[in-house]
């Protein structure tokens, strides 16, 4: 789970960033986030704490389709193909 450009402004990579990349042998690491992530959602209903339950429900939005992706054999990057790689004549002709 990495993106393929440093963040000039993250340590950690965005689940939203087009630049952030992951394949599937990353599931398990995506298994556990999801879990500890519900997990938080559920004390933070227990304890009253809404922003817990806001915060941790938008990451389990983005998590959780990218746990689809990589299930189905696929590696995860918004900027696609194309926005990863030379292809066609870009590859011939270098930048």
């Amino acid at each position: 789970m990495k993106p393929i450009k440093p963040c000039p402004t993250q340590a950690n990579p965005c689940l939203s960033c087009r630049n952030f990349c992951t394949t599937p042998e990353f599931i398990p690491q995506y298994e556990i986030e999801i879990r500890e992530t519900k997990a938080v959602i559920e004390k933070g209903k227990l304890l009253g704490r809404q922003v817990w339950v806001d915060k941790n429900q938008a990451m389990l939005d983005r998590l959780e389709p990218i746990l689809d992706t990589l299930k189905e054999g696929r590696t995860h990057h918004m900027a696609g193909k194309k926005g990863r790689e030379y292809v066609g004549k870009e590859r011939i002709h270098g930048r």
